[in-house]
């Protein structure tokens, strides 16, 4: 039937497929302003996530990847889901470019299809080993052009299927 006011379908979601098409004009973290970026997307909570990537685009601050990522979601867990943008580095650790969060409770996660693009922000404690707490977000960081489509996989009525919850040991 229709939906009550106050409903949140968003938290019934068990899937979502993420297109991640293109990035636009990230900041070339090399030397000489070369890039080789590529996306790292996870649900959070991070800790009991596996992370998914798309291929390192070489050369270029406006990357084509077009690649789909079918992600698993639990709607008691899920906080919702961060994609981070990196420049592969073949000195060293690979530079963070900016980062995008879409929580539980954001448009996106709200609306069960479509496309858009989405600035890249600062990881605000990123350096934070340096003690240096870097607010980047004045400067720009580029966006994400992404197309995503969440699903709801239901089997049997009434959630039988469900497994009991479990209590995570600390």
């Amino acid at each position: 039937g229709p939906q009550q006011p106050g409903a949140a379908p968003s938290r019934l979601w068990t899937h979502v497929s993420l297109e991640v098409l293109e990035a636009a004009e990230l900041i070339g973290a090399d030397l000489g302003g070369d890039c080789d970026p590529y996306c790292v997307i996870q649900a959070l909570p991070l800790s009991t996530a596996p992370e998914c990537s798309t291929s390192v685009a070489k050369h270029t601050t406006q990357p084509k990847w077009n690649e789909v990522f079918d992600i698993e979601i639990d709607p008691r867990t899920t906080q919702g889901i961060v994609m981070t943008v990196l420049d592969r580095d073949a000195v060293g650790e690979d530079n963070f470019i900016g980062m995008q969060t879409f929580r539980c409770d954001s448009a996106l996660w709200m609306t069960p299809e479509g496309e858009g693009w989405f600035p890249l922000v600062a990881r605000e404690q990123y350096d934070v080993d340096q003690n240096i707490l870097h607010r980047r977000d004045r400067c720009a960081l580029g966006s994400i052009r992404l197309r995503w489509k969440f699903t709801k996989h239901v089997a049997g009525k009434g959630g039988a299927s469900e497994p009991p919850a479990t209590l995570d040991s600390a």
